[in-house]
This record gives C-alpha cells, structure tokens and sequence, in this order.
C-alpha cells in the first residue's frame, strides 16, 4: 500500500495481503478474484457488471523479519494514512499468513468497523503444529518471530484468538481451504526453486496429533476455519469450502481465464449463494 492519493468518500475497496515469502507481486491472481467475485455481492445469483472496486490495494510486508501482530499493526496504520475511515466498504482477501495479518488489523486495531468481509485462504486460524513448523528448520521456528507466531501455542495465536474483539461478530468471515496433498514442494534453496520430498513427513505428524482429515501440504482443514473447530474429536469440517489446490496454488501469476481462478471464484459464488453458509460470524 504505496498510493498518496487518500481514500475517498464512499469507496469500494480491497485489500490484498499476501502470505509467508511471497510479496505483493504475485497476489495478481487474488486480484483478479477479488475483482470478478465482487460482482456478486448483493445478488448472489447474477453477475452486476455496475458493482466493483473502486481500487485493489496490495499490502507488502516483511513476513518472516516481523512478527504477525507488528505487520498486522502496520497494515492497520497504512490504511490510517489513506482515510480508510472514508470507505463505504472494504473487503479483505488474505492468502495464508495474509489472513491473521488481516484478522489482527480488523480484529485488534480496530479496522473492522470500516470493514464488509474478510476472504481467507489456507489461512492457519488456529495456527501450525510446532513440530511440523520445525521442518523448516529450528533456528527459524525458534528465532523468526513472524514464523514463529504460526505455532499453535504461540503467544500470538492465543491473543488473536481470545473472545474480546467485537468485530468477531459483525464481520462475515468466508473461510476457503485446500485440499491437495503434494509430495513435493517447491521450496527456494540459494536462489532456484527446488522440488523437495516434504509432503509425506507433514502427513506423518498431523497423523500422529491425532488429524487424518485434508491438509494442503502446510496447513490442516482444522485450522483453516476460523471457528471454534479443534482438531481432536472432530469427524468433519461442516460448512467449510475447499478447493482441490495444494496450499501456494493462489499466488502467482497468471493468465486471466486459468481454470483455478475460475474455480475459486465459482466456490466463493457458492458461499455468497448459501445465505450464510460458510461464514462464520
């Protein structure tokens, strides 16, 4: 979020936030989304070419330097500088860690009251197993606050998660996870992406915790529901949405008519179209 000119009255905005090392550049998919699935609010059933934003902003942060809560503090104040207060409607779409960067804006520093709904995708509610955290290295699950505070015992977790935000219960929150489990992932190892044999030890840990159900390679279905869902005892997910990607198919790059931005946007047609189903408010 770079642009000078402020927000002005009666604006119909939305907020990008990206994930863990990811950046603002390759959120153009979630913008395409945001731009398409807009046309829907209002009336669910039929496509308004009259409704849309006014301005798509991306928010840029440093995702592993800082903690959550710090970024979610920035984001918070960035929007300040624009007159955010100006907004007739702001929507938020948040990939991964994008979601609780979100959350603790909305939720803890008060932009829910300029805020109409929040779309979260593979976005860890509940948090990460530390032990499946710890595959990215102990140093950094130890000593990275931003990664850090994706632990599910995490200081951070608990206070984001603690019942004393009122806008809990005014925003909508329309909650899509995925549900592919890849072997593989790409991970960047000294400049080049690389393919790594990870999927299979993720399965192993979430299995020994006690959850068999859908994990998109980082994040368990669990967690990617933002209710009072845990892990153990649960046999099923309820209204959540799912979306057959593993969990960095939303980012990136590409062409405006790539079936997976089609089949997200007719998943989020489907949540708007239920009345209430999968929002969890």
């Amino acid at each position: 979020i770079n642009q000078l000119n402020p927000i002005q009255a009666g604006e119909h905005v939305a907020v990008v936030v990206h994930g863990l090392n990811n950046s603002a550049s390759s959120m153009t998919d979630l913008a395409y989304v945001a731009s398409r699935i807009v046309r829907f609010f209002g009336n669910s059933s039929t496509a308004n070419p009259q409704i849309k934003y006014d301005r798509i902003l991306f928010f840029d942060y440093q995702d592993s330097v800082y903690s959550v809560h710090d970024n979610g503090d920035a984001l918070a104040a960035k929007l300040r500088e624009l007159r955010v207060e100006n907004s007739a409607s702001l929507d938020f779409y948040g990939h991964s860690m994008g979601g609780l960067v979100s959350r603790w804006a909305i939720e803890k520093r008060g932009i829910g009251q300029y805020t109409t709904r929040l779309f979260t995708f593979g976005t860890p509610h509940k948090g990460v197993p530390r032990i499946v955290l710890g595959l990215n290295g102990w140093f950094l699950t130890t000593f990275i606050p931003g990664i850090y505070d994706l632990g599910e015992t995490s200081q951070f977790m608990a206070d984001l998660n603690s019942s004393d935000s009122p806008f809990k219960n005014r925003v909508p929150y329309y909650a899509l996870a995925g549900t592919n489990f890849d072997y593989y992932t790409s991970i960047r190892i000294l400049g080049e992406d690389r393919l790594v044999f990870f999927g299979p030890t993720v399965k192993w840990h979430y299995e020994r915790l006690g959850w068999t159900g859908p994990v998109d390679g980082i994040v368990a279905q669990y967690s990617a529901h933002p209710s009072d869902l845990g892990r153990f005892g649960k046999s099923s997910i309820g209204s959540m949405l799912s979306l057959p990607f593993n969990h960095s198919d939303i980012g990136g790059v590409q062409e405006d008519l790539h079936p997976k931005n089609q089949e997200i946007i007719d998943k989020l047609k489907e949540m708007l179209r239920a009345n209430g189903s999968g929002v969890i408010r």
